[in-house]
């Protein structure tokens, strides 16, 4: 064991017959105070999610704003909300949509499985514009809000407006709305034209994923 700067550093054993070290060549380093690294000195915090606690790097946390009223210390002898088990942070069911937006955000950038399907199953229901469901089931790679929302948007009765069309893909995705509303058209009509009904024609033209479940996803407006 040596020290290099004052980092300990461990080494690897050896077979070889070293010199025996004096006890004062082998003593630490001896500080009179400790300064933190700006960059290298992590906070964690823990959220507490049903029954199962998650233990996460604070800095990923600080970028986004959802959560930055969480983080502001708390004024006389209360305990900070998050920094350990004794104290967890919030319970889920006080999240608001952004929230968990962000949650959904960083359980996908850490690979968390079970926190990711918690933010999905919190954000299905929740009602949103069909190209918003669209944009965010692409960025967060969720099937079952890609397939619903491009089948609202087929079995709707207006067609997609200048606005949706540009948020979602210019004339090529109007293009292929035309198409799959033509083909929907042909197999269905009245109550039976419908988003359910519709999801193996999105599918196909739209070169998506199938959809896990039934369609549960929460639209806004017709």
């Amino acid at each position: 064991m040596s020290y290099t700067g004052g980092i300990r550093v461990c080494l690897p054993p050896t077979t070889k017959k070293v010199e025996k070290l004096s006890d004062s060549e082998c003593a630490p380093p001896v500080y009179t105070s400790y300064e933190k690294d700006d960059d290298y000195y992590f906070s964690w915090l823990v959220f507490l999610v049903g029954r199962r606690l998650f233990n996460v790097p604070r800095h990923y946390f600080e970028q986004l704003t959802v959560f930055v009223d969480m983080f502001k210390l708390p004024s006389g002898n209360k305990i900070e909300e998050g920094p350990s088990m004794r104290s967890p942070g919030h319970e889920t069911d006080e999240l608001t949509r952004t929230e968990w937006l962000g949650v959904l955000s960083l359980s996908n950038m850490w690979n968390f499985k079970e926190l990711r399907e918690l933010a999905i199953t919190k954000l299905t229901p929740e009602k949103m514009q069909a190209a918003e469901r669209i944009l965010l089931g692409y960025k967060y790679e969720v099937s079952d809000w890609l397939v619903f929302a491009h089948a609202h948007l087929v079995a709707r009765k207006r067609f997609l407006s200048v606005e949706e069309a540009r948020k979602l893909g210019g004339l090529p995705f109007a293009i292929n709305m035309g198409l799959a509303r033509e083909k929907a058209r042909q197999q269905y009509s009245g109550w039976k034209l419908n988003a359910e009904n519709c999801r193996s024609i999105v599918t196909e033209i739209f070169d998506l994923p199938s959809a896990i479940g039934k369609n549960t996803i929460g639209i806004e407006g017709d």
